[in-house]
C-alpha cells in the first residue's frame, strides 16, 4: 500500500487543524536559576548519579523515534493525495526535515534497504512487534543487526512514493498494523514524567542543602 506525505507548506501549517502535535520537552530542565554553593553543587551531584541510572534504564528501554513530533498524516482511512481514492494508511506520517531517526525499542533489524513505495527503509522486531520507518534519506543500520532504543537507524528523506520529506512510521502487532499515535504518547509521556522527576529531585536537594548549610556553625 502506497505511503504518501500530507505535509501542508509551512505557511499554511497553522491552520492546519487535524494535525495531533507532541511537543517534546527540553532535555535540560530548569533547576537552577542562581548561583549555588559548591556544597548545593555536592548534594545535586550526589542526587543524580542514582537518578542520572535511573533516566538510562528507563530511556534504554523506549525511545520517540523523532526528537520532536508532529503527525501530519494519522493512521487509518484517508484520501489518497493523488489518486483522491479513499485508502488505508498503515501508520502515521511525522514531519522531518533531515533528521535522525531512532529505533523506539530494543530489537533486531529483519529489513533495511529500498523498495518503490517506502524508499530507503528499515524493519525492526521487537518481539511480537515490529516498526516500520519509511521514506528515509540514507540508512545508518543492516539486517540482522541488533539496535537499541534510541539508536540512530538513519535520516528522514523523501525517496520512495511521497510528495516531501517526512517520515513514515508504522507498527505491527503479529500480523495485525495497529495505531502508532497511542504509544508514541505512552512513550512521550513516560519521558516527561521522568524528566519531571528528576527536575524535582534536583529541587528538594538544592533545598536541602541550603537548609543544612543555614545550621552549620
Amino acid at each position: 500500500m502506497g505511503q504518501f506525505n500530507t505535509v501542508l507548506p509551512r505557511q499554511q501549517e497553522s491552520q492546519a487543524q487535524t494535525a495531533a502535535q507532541i511537543e517534546v520537552p527540553a532535555v535540560t530542565p530548569e533547576v537552577v536559576t542562581e548561583a549555588v554553593t559548591e556544597f548545593e553543587q555536592s548534594s545535586v551531584r550526589n542526587i543524580l548519579a542514582p537518578q542520572r541510572r535511573e533516566v538510562h534504564e528507563r530511556r534504554r528501554h523506549l525511545s520517540l523515534p523523532l526528537d520532536d513530533i508532529q503527525i501530519t498524516s494519522p493512521f487509518g482511512m484517508r484520501r489518497h493525495p493523488i489518486t483522491g481514492r479513499m485508502t488505508e494508511h498503515r501508520g502515521v506520517d511525522l514531519r522531518a526535515r533531515n533528521d535522525y531517526v531512532y529505533s523506539i525499542m530494543p530489537g533486531t533489524v529483519v529489513r533495511a534497504g529500498r523498495n518503490r513505495t517506502m524508499g530507503n527503509f528499515v524493519e525492526i522486531q521487537h518481539g511480537d512487534f515490529r516498526t516500520i520507518y519509511g521514506h528515509l534519506y540514507t540508512l545508518l543500520v543492516n539486517a540482522r543487526q541488533s539496535v537499541e532504543a534510541g539508536q540512530p537507524i538513519g535520516i528522514s528523506g523523501n525517496t520512495g512514493q511521497s510528495t516531501g520529506e517526512h517520515l513514515h512510521f508504522g507498527i505491527r502487532h503479529r500480523d495485525v498494523y495497529i495505531d502508532p499515535a497511542p504509544i508514541l504518547n505512552y512513550i512521550y509521556d513516560l519521558i516527561r514524567f521522568v524528566r519531571t522527576d528528576l527536575s524535582d529531585k534536583i529541587y528538594d536537594a538544592i533545598r536541602d542543602a541550603r537548609s543544612a548549610s543555614s545550621f552549620q556553625p
